[in-house]
């Protein structure tokens, strides 16, 4: 069963890779415990690994180099899964997520092409974003479903007010230092990739609902000088309000001029 369930994951992901000019690439792990798929193309490589004793199936992503895979592993997205227990229904729903995230998130496979030219074009969007927050948080990796399954868009803002910010806001409530600059890491590799929106909920709405100095600072420690700098500025115009800019006056001289011309 648990060979048959990954297959049914595994052939959902190869059509769509494939479909995207991804070549299959025969592949067997050293480990008996582990069911892996590998799919590459000239700058990309995705790998579908089913950790059979942990009962976990990850989707992956790396970088190709002239000698193969460069292995820095980026996990896109994990499911508990039990073949036995969780069957056919639950692998056609992982699999129909890993889909989604792989047609998502395009932009991260183009910028390993541009990576070399010095291009730094943006590559996590609201969607991904979501996504990988669901590596954290499991549990809203239905409510991900549901909001894709329910919207004809991603509901980004009110999907991360009531969905993502009340998890992290627990979470930090009982983290550690360490666990906090690993969350610190995660928002400056998030950050760092991310589209101009995606970067708005990062600063405003998730890093600006941490008033904890003590909190706050040890988050930072996880964060580039760059993205420190941006995350104070940020912080510094939480509940601030701006008035419009008042509209100028028309000098007089130009005023009696157009009204001259009427």
């Amino acid at each position: 069963m648990q060979k048959k369930a990954f297959g049914i994951i595994n052939d959902k992901v190869g059509k769509t890779l494939t479909e995207r000019g991804f070549i299959s690439q025969k592949v067997k792990s050293e480990n008996t415990d582990e069911l892996v798929s590998l799919y590459t193309s000239e700058h990309a490589a995705y790998s579908v690994i089913y950790y059979t004793k942990r009962k976990r199936v990850d989707l992956r992503l790396c970088q190709m180099t002239e000698d193969g895979p460069d292995n820095d592993w980026k996990t896109l997205a994990d499911w508990m899964f039990d073949a036995e227990l969780d069957g056919e229904k639950e692998a056609n729903s992982i699999g129909n997520d890993f889909v989604d995230i792989i047609v998502g998130p395009s932009k991260l496979v183009n910028s390993f092409a541009k990576k070399k030219k010095g291009n730094n074009e943006t590559n996590v969007t609201s969607l991904f974003l979501a996504n990988r927050f669901a590596n954290m948080f499991p549990e809203i990796k239905s409510e991900i479903q549901f909001e894709k399954e329910h919207y004809s868009d991603f509901r980004a803002v009110t999907f991360t007010k009531e969905k993502i910010l009340p998890r992290v806001q627990a979470m930090i409530k009982t983290a550690n230092k360490n666990d906090l600059l690993k969350f610190g890491k995660f928002i400056n590799d998030m950050y760092d990739g991310a589209d101009a929106d995606s970067r708005a909920l990062i600063m405003m709405l998730i890093m600006n609902s941490i008033d904890d100095v003590q909190v706050r600072e040890n988050i930072y420690e996880g964060l580039t000088p760059n993205i420190l700098k941006i995350a104070k500025e940020s912080y510094k115009l939480k509940n601030k309000k701006f008035k419009p800019e008042k509209k100028k006056k028309q000098p007089r001289y130009v005023a009696d001029t157009l009204n001259a011309k009427r």
